[in-house]
């Protein structure tokens, strides 16, 4: 299961903060399939990486299989 709770992340772009994602909440269970679709630089990218636990959101939570923070563990132990 993946669950992300309020989740925001920022970047800093040329012109200052750029916010991909503001308040995502989102949960997935097991065997259930989500198709994510928008224009370039809308958050697709950020938002999958985030919830593979790639990047670590600037506030909200992320849990993937009942780890919470699995952008904490070490690359090899996040599956």
């Amino acid at each position: 299961m993946l669950q992300l709770d309020n989740v925001t992340k920022s970047f800093r772009g040329p012109n200052g903060k750029v916010t991909a994602l503001k308040g995502v909440t989102l949960s997935l269970s097991t065997a259930e399939l989500l198709t994510i679709n928008g224009p370039s630089g809308c958050g697709k990218s950020t938002l999958l990486l985030t919830a593979a636990g790639m990047l670590r959101p600037d506030e909200g939570d992320v849990r993937f299989s009942g780890k919470d923070r699995p952008y904490d563990l070490p690359p090899d132990q996040r599956s």
